[in-house]
């Protein structure tokens, strides 16, 4: 784990890959338990859960990227209230294959993605054994353990580069596989994702969560940070 930026609202760390954001029962090494030990002080922000530790957004274990901590009781209200009117967004980075998806489950996807900006809108289900997975639910198909809200995933670009596709997208709220899962529905599914591109070879999940931008708890101004994987070699 390695603080990226700090300042006194806040801080923004980096998480690697096959590292969970959050332990819920004390038993697992955590990106929040780590910052919580660098800065003991988050341990007295009252947060949804006690092992947060001040932490505003997480990443699923396979995925790298940025996380976003509040470091006083103030900035994590303020941060909070923002996240729920929809007003922190998430940029991520994908690299895909690009494929017909013939996953169970998945209804038909309408038209197809370009290089032009576009929308991925569902509803979520459980899916498989223990409800591990998800499948996208349109109103026509969605059943009674699919989402009441409905979820969001902005593609901004796509450009092919060194044999796969790399897709800039952002969200302003997020469902567990939000991301990997509409992108498969789309036809470009994620290297490396086990769960959603069964047929990838390779052991890294390529899915990494790249930029942040709300309003600063300080004085409102819109704040954005940045963070590519090659800058962490």
């Amino acid at each position: 784990m390695k603080v990226l930026f700090d300042c006194p609202e806040f801080l923004i760390a980096h998480k690697p890959h096959k590292f969970h954001s959050v332990s819920l029962d004390d038993s697992k090494e955590s990106a929040a338990a780590v910052i919580g030990e660098k800065f003991p002080q988050l341990g007295e922000i009252q947060c949804r859960n006690k092992n947060d530790f001040g932490l505003l957004n997480r990443l699923d274990f396979e995925t790298e990227g940025l996380l976003l901590f509040a470091k006083t009781q103030p900035a994590y209200d303020f941060l909070r209230k923002e996240q729920e009117n929809f007003r922190i967004e998430k940029k991520y980075l994908a690299k895909c294959d690009k494929t017909l998806c013939l996953l169970k489950g998945f209804p038909p996807f309408q038209g197809e993605l370009t290089s032009l900006s576009r929308e991925i809108q569902s509803f979520f289900r459980g899916f498989g054994e223990g409800q591990r997975e998800v499948r996208p639910c349109i109103e026509e198909n969605r059943r009674k353990n699919g989402t009441t809200k409905q979820y969001s995933t902005k593609v901004e670009k796509i450009s092919e580069k060194n044999g796969c596709f790399e897709i800039d997208c952002t969200i302003l709220s997020g469902f567990r596989h939000q991301i990997r899962c509409h992108l498969a529905w789309a036809g470009f599914p994620i290297i490396g994702d086990k769960i959603y591109n069964p047929k990838s070879a390779e052991e890294i999940l390529e899915l990494y969560a790249v930029g942040l931008t709300f309003p600063h708890p300080k004085n409102g101004e819109i704040f954005s940070f940045e963070n590519f994987p090659y800058q962490q070699d």
